[in-house]
């Protein structure tokens, strides 16, 4: 179990997407990671309360979002912290069918209100 720790952020397994699938028990700001460096990649600055919706999620095809900020840009983060794609925010739909199944992270970078971080389950 890892709730109950609302400042944890990070939790250092050896296999990032079965730790998302199986353990149920965690707060919703915690991610797993299996580097320092992913760990380090989560690190950025949020502003007030995570405004956004990212659905469906888990997905198979793509994503959309929903939010109340001005968006920026997006981007699509393996669980490793390596950049995987980049979206301008000028679509409705976010392809993600040529990905491979697993975790991923989705920063949302808007024009005033910082940088925002989801979890994303491709199928």
């Amino acid at each position: 179990m890892a709730d109950g720790n609302a400042n944890l952020s990070c939790i250092l397994v050896d296999d990032a997407t079965y730790s998302a699938s199986n353990w149920l028990s965690i707060d919703s700001a915690s991610t797993f990671v299996e580097s320092q460096n992913a760990c380090d990649a989560l690190s950025i600055n949020e502003f007030g309360k995570l405004s956004f919706s990212v659905y469906p999620n888990p997905a198979n095809t793509h994503f959309s979002l929903q939010g109340n900020f001005k968006i920026k840009n997006i981007e699509l983060f393996s669980v490793l912290g390596n950049l995987v794609k980049r979206f301008e925010f000028t679509q409705d739909k976010y392809a993600i069918d040529s990905l491979e199944s697993g975790l991923y992270l989705v920063k949302i970078t808007t024009h005033n209100n910082g940088v925002f971080t989801y979890k994303l389950i491709k199928e």
